[in-house]
């Protein structure tokens, strides 16, 4: 007992590094690259730590598509009699319900236990359920496992054996388990009373005024959120019986249709800072959701390559609302409800997960063209939502503004311009730096 309670002292491994000789403001100043070879230098275990969190998204995302391009395979693999659309609503629904009821829990977990050892937690279940997935003996199993925890990585690896797919992510998510094991550092810091620290607020500043929109608001962000998630898990469920049923494509062939189509998500993440410059985070949501609205032409076309250019559009709209949820959730919540009001958004994204291949699958049994007539419903819902969104952010941001013209202290008054932020800094030199944006910018200091 003694060994183990000396081994855990030693992890994860303690940061040598240091925050250099630039003061704030002047690292501020700094563009994202500049501040990325700067933490490299003098603070690289900020990087690992990051890099070891997206990392882990990427499994997630990896892990809730990688399914969607063999789901045909798979219906005549684990339930050869059951009709082809309910089949497949179970095997994508079962990833969401469990995403579901974890962010029911984990939030005020992390509060309570702290981050790392909730993250650590969830990863060994998710590492765990990828190779219990890998040996499911029937439809039930494989939904009970895939509720415990891809797109081209799908198809293609299937094309080896139908459980390679989950060897493969299994194998990776225990290697990266034991790099967070080593090196993940715990981010919440609490007094002696066991309350939660602010580390980068000032003692004098005023809190800003109580936002009398702030719960219709996040009502309009549990509303994009569901819809955006409904129509891409709607879209993979679809799509892979599209591929097999009407073009009689192969698992890899499949995997490439949809992997093909993520090519839009990935151009929207790379341009989507400069085009908050140009237009408010919300407002490029709104318009994303309408972009989506293209999907309704799949089942009147007899093209592939016209399949995969409506498949961008989906992907590319929501990843234009996606791209700024986080932005979204940080400037509307206080931070004493920051955990409650994104458990609330999370929840309903991933209820949006559910509704989608339960309703979807159901829907192209009936008739093909029924689910992307509900898509376009979802995506006028959704686009409606972000302009509900934009008008709370800017009322929230008018009154950051007001609470920083009445401090007392003697610093810069709020401007349009981003302030300085020491988000994610072990000790800023200088307290009064804050995390808060009084911009429609997402962008955030690495």
């Amino acid at each position: 007992m003694s060994i183990d309670k000396e081994f855990r002292k030693i992890l994860p491994i303690p940061d040598g590094g240091s925050d250099g000789p630039l003061p704030p403001n002047d690292y501020y100043n700094l563009n994202h690259w500049r501040r990325l070879l700067y933490r490299l230098k003098y603070r690289p275990r900020r990087v690992v730590d990051l890099t070891m969190i997206f990392f882990s998204i990427f499994l997630e995302w990896l892990g809730s598509t990688l399914l969607a391009p063999v789901t045909p395979w798979y219906i005549d693999d684990l339930a050869p009699d059951m009709n082809q659309g309910t089949a497949a609503s179970i095997l994508m629904a079962a990833y969401a319900v469990g995403t579901f009821l974890a962010s029911l829990v984990t939030g005020p977990l992390s509060d309570r236990l702290g981050r790392r050892p909730v993250f650590l937690t969830a990863m060994t279940i998710y590492t765990v359920a990828q190779f219990l997935m890998a040996n499911a003996w029937d439809i039930g199993s494989f939904a009970g496992f895939r509720a415990m925890a891809g797109v081209a990585a799908g198809g293609a690896l299937a094309s080896v054996t139908l459980s390679f797919p989950f060897y493969f992510i299994g194998v990776i998510s225990a290697a990266l388990l034991v790099f967070m094991y080593l090196f993940l550092r715990e981010s919440l810091v609490k007094d002696e009373h066991g309350m939660p620290i602010n580390k980068f607020a000032s003692p004098e500043e005023k809190d800003p005024p109580a936002n009398k929109f702030l719960w219709p608001t996040v009502a309009c962000l549990a509303t994009a959120s569901f819809s955006g998630q409904y129509l891409q898990i709607n879209w993979s469920t679809v799509c892979g019986l599209v591929g097999a049923d009407q073009y009689h494509l192969s698992t890899s062939a499949n995997g490439g249709l949809l992997g093909i189509q993520a090519i839009a998500s990935i151009v929207v993440n790379c341009i989507y800072l400069p085009l908050t410059h140009v237009l408010g985070s919300a407002l490029l949501g709104s318009i994303g959701m309408l972009i989506a609205i293209g999907i309704v032409g799949v089942p009147f076309i007899d093209s592939l390559l016209g399949v995969i250019f409506l498949g961008m559009c989906i992907q590319a709209g929501t990843a234009l609302y996606f791209a700024g949820m986080a932005y979204f959730n940080s400037v509307i919540a206080p931070p004493k409800k920051r955990g409650l009001i994104n458990s609330c958004v999370m929840g309903a994204a991933n209820v949006g997960g559910i509704v989608g291949p339960l309703v979807g699958g159901d829907l192209y049994d009936l008739d093909p063209t029924y689910p992307f007539y509900l898509s376009v419903i979802l995506s006028c819902v959704g686009s409606l939502a972000c302009l509900g969104i934009h008008f709370g952010i800017k009322y929230q941001l008018k009154l950051f503004k007001q609470a920083a013209a009445s401090a007392p202290t003697m610093k810069p008054a709020v401007t349009d311009e981003r302030p300085p932020s020491n988000q994610g800094d072990t000790e800023p030199k200088n307290p009064s730096l804050t995390d808060i944006d009084d911009s429609d910018s997402t962008e955030t200091a690495i």
